[in-house]
């Protein structure tokens, strides 16, 4: 079997196609081709495993004006392009998981009558993968949210994000004893994205004073271009074992299984790995994301009471802190979010996914 995966730009587009490309490989000894672009992340992360090739292709803007119409003759090579590379490899399958470079390799696809498929991570589909819908013979989504802005809904499947092997794999007491954690204590982790969040470190300064002097654990990352500054305001303050400031956190894995409480953005895969490990979220959207959809991700696990929504906006004062004394002593509250993040969970997605490309 031959499958080809596309998706660029952002890890949230990169890492479920590469996942995609696993399974399948895994169950059917799969060949599979990477289609994406040569200035993107996917050209350094993706060789190191497969097959990669690049064709080159911007984003529409919505004013009609010269230099538009300079992106439309791109697209339309970039289309071209990609025929040819899909003509050469003849593939079974062809799946797109968002990113612009996606939508002309779905496009080329149809065009050439291979079955083809998209992957979509948020609540509020990207532009790439709205219009690709429209041609696909599936539409995969991750949050129940997203269906109503597909048209034909006939092709639409809930499946989840996909989450790494070794997040789903880790236990909690596991974990916990790794880290001298004992029963009775709260392990709060805070982490603003890869790259940190400046609005959320500032918003954090007053919880991490309330955990100092409480002597509650936990695990601030401020991302490495704020770490400097950062921690120079807390250099008086003796932290205790488990109470830690870093700029940038590795082990992922031992640290969001170990938590009670996690402080995040509202990034769809690591909204997934927290629904994985069933650990109660105040998501703090990062403003100005395309389609704002980070929003949309909070306030689709808020909805379920899944996750408290806090808005960048709103964090003057001391409302972060309110909701994080609230939610630290009052252990119902807690344990009623990570039911609700129980019940809407996707541990199994890539299976779905899998069986999904499977029905076509």
């Amino acid at each position: 079997m031959k499958v080809v995966v596309s998706g660029g730009g952002t890890g949230g587009h990169i890492y479920p196609a590469i996942a995609i490309a696993n399974k399948f490989k895994k169950e059917d000894n799969a060949q599979i081709l990477y289609i994406g672009t040569k200035d993107g992340l996917e050209s350094k992360v993706v060789p190191k495993e497969f097959d990669f090739k690049t064709i080159e292709v911007t984003y529409l803007r919505r004013k009609i004006n010269f230099d538009n119409v300079k992106r439309v003759f791109k697209s339309l090579k970039a289309t071209l392009d990609a025929i040819k590379i899909i003509k050469k490899f003849k593939p079974d399958l062809i799946v797109g998981t968002g990113g612009y470079v996606s939508g002309p390799v779905i496009l080329a696809g149809k065009l050439l009558n291979i079955k083809t498929a998209i992957h979509e991570q948020n609540s509020y589909p990207g532009i790439t993968n709205k219009i690709a819908a429209r041609f696909c013979n599936r539409v995969m989504i991750s949050f129940l949210d997203a269906k109503k802005y597909f048209k034909d809904q006939n092709k639409v499947v809930l499946t989840g994000n996909p989450v790494r092997q070794d997040i789903i794999d880790a236990k909690r007491e596991d974990m916990r004893k790794k880290l001298n954690l004992k029963d009775d204590e709260k392990f709060v982790l805070c982490v603003g994205g890869s790259g940190g969040s400046l609005s959320i470190n500032n918003a954090m300064k007053e919880p991490i004073e309330y955990f100092f002097e409480n002597n509650i654990k936990f695990m601030h990352v401020t991302g490495e271009r704020f770490y400097n500054d950062y921690i120079d305001e807390f250099k008086g303050m003796n932290l205790k074992e488990n109470q830690n400031i870093i700029s940038y956190l590795n082990d992922i894995v031992t640290y969001l299984t170990a938590s009670d409480l996690v402080i995040s953005s509202g990034g769809a895969i690591f909204l997934a790995e927290v629904s994985a490990k069933q650990v109660a979220p105040i998501i703090i959207p990062k403003a100005y994301t395309a389609e704002n959809h980070q929003e949309h991700n909070a306030r689709a696990l808020e909805k379920e009471n899944a996750g408290i929504c806090i808005l960048e906006k709103e964090l003057e004062g001391n409302k972060l802190f309110e909701v994080i004394k609230e939610l630290l002593e009052d252990d119902d509250k807690i344990e009623n979010i990570k039911n609700n993040m129980q019940r809407i969970s996707q541990v199994d997605a890539i299976d779905k996914i899998y069986n999904a490309l499977k029905s076509i």
